[in-house]
């Protein structure tokens, strides 16, 4: 990461986040730097040029600094938890785009006087990592969530952004937004990687057939649970747009970590066509998973398409807030909240035969463009003896034809790993 330090600290954001289509002033040569960690009650050191200028203890906590063209250096530490290093930079380049994700501010200073020029982001939220975990499916469970919360907050923040700037803002905000979100996301599985090589033991000596063996096992996904997607499983699904047949995706895992499986995505009237992204395991209500854009117009946008044979579904089980994004015929890209619930378990036919599925549905919150109001509103069928969804429904709802958006997702045969 090129901001902060791999040890952990990533900027979170809050619930508010106040966001001006215009620079916004900040007067004076002092501000206020609110510092919080998750869990509350470290010790967090802030330095500057070597020396340090302020102690909150215990967090959270606020203090007043002086602006400076310096970065602070933040050390935070906490009895049972790895003390977290990092920077917060001082120049404005440097800390918009993590001021959104945390909640705070964008703008630029415009008093050159005094150093006022340089500003510092006004929350910041420290995640401290703990040293020890009582089991490795606790410490899978904490990295998840972290990756979870990055995400969310990170959709929450484009959301935010959207409702007041204008479009060329809006491409550029939403562009470095995934920057940040993508250096988060990269941190984060560098502290897992680190932590996981620190709790296991060194490997024993292994013969060339025998190591051989155990690279294979890693990449096709070994010693993970056998409802899992593994490397080399694919999935094809009939596209409809209203009721007509507008090809074939392809669905293909190409990479299969613990709780992660990369996807590559590709159409069959649109060669050479493919694109990728990272897609969490589980049912995770708690966001849409990486929106993707098939040539046409047409957009897998899927809340969690691998959900466990043994997931826990019932009617009327209800989430607020799933945060996502949308492709909106006219509009670009669009980041919404969208509340879901678990309607009915039934069959379901699809090419690939009938199955006994959960039916989820979601709907968006009213969206206005141009005066116009619209709706997004997805359906999908969770097939315990698939891996994948079996069928998915995305429906843009406007009164203007130019926005509305119908298309479909069916399975057809699909391939499992050998």
């Amino acid at each position: 990461m090129n901001r902060f330090a791999c040890t952990g600290l990533v900027l979170l954001a809050c619930a508010t986040i106040l966001v001006s289509g215009c620079a916004t002033i900040v007067k004076g040569s002092t501000q206020d730097l609110n510092i919080n960690t998750d869990p509350a009650g470290a010790s967090c050191d802030l330095s500057r040029g070597g020396f340090v200028i302020a102690t909150i203890n215990p967090t959270p906590g606020s203090v007043q600094i002086k602006k400076d063209k310096n970065d602070i250096e933040v050390k935070c530490k906490k009895a049972g938890f790895i003390e977290t290093a990092g920077q917060i930079p001082a120049t404005f380049e440097g800390w918009t785009v993590g001021n959104v994700l945390i909640g705070g501010f964008i703008g630029i200073a415009v008093d050159y006087s005094s150093g006022a020029l340089n500003s510092y982001a006004p929350d910041l939220l420290v995640k401290l990592t703990p040293e020890k975990f009582n089991s490795a499916e606790d410490r899978a469970d904490f990295y998840e969530k972290w990756r979870s919360d990055v995400l969310q907050n990170s959709t929450k923040a484009k959301i935010a952004a959207s409702k007041t700037c204008v479009k060329e803002q809006c491409d550029e905000m939403s562009r470095r937004i995934d920057k940040e979100t993508e250096q988060a996301l990269a941190g984060i599985e560098a502290n897992r990687n680190l932590r996981a090589a620190r709790a296991s033991p060194p490997p024993a000596p292994t013969q060339p057939a025998a190591r051989a063996e155990a690279n294979l096992a890693q990449a096709s996904g070994g010693g993970r649970p056998a409802w899992m997607p593994r490397l080399g499983d694919q999935w094809k699904y009939k596209v409809s747009y209203g009721k007509k047949d507008v090809g074939n995706t392809t669905v293909e895992i190409i990479e299969a970590h613990d709780n992660t499986v990369r996807e590559r995505i590709t159409y069959d009237r649109s060669k050479g066509f493919s694109t990728e992204r990272d897609i969490e395991v589980g049912f995770k209500p708690a966001r849409f998973q990486p929106l993707a854009l098939i040539p046409g117009g047409y957009q897998l946008a899927e809340v969690s398409p691998y959900a466990a044979p043994d997931t826990q579904f019932s009617q009327n089980q209800k989430w607020d807030n799933i945060a996502g994004e949308f492709a909106v015929q006219g509009s670009g890209r669009r980041s919404v909240m969208s509340q879901g619930r678990v309607v009915i378990q039934e069959k379901v036919r699809v090419p690939a035969g009938e199955f006994n599925a959960w039916k989820f549905e979601s709907e968006s919150e009213r969206i206005d463009y141009n005066g116009v109001s619209f709706t997004i509103k997805c359906r999908y069928w969770y097939a315990p003896a698939i891996k994948r969804t079996v069928k998915m429904h995305i429906l843009t709802d406007s009164p203007l034809a130019s926005l509305v958006n119908n298309e479909s997702y069916e399975l057809v045969p699909y391939e499992t790993a050998k």
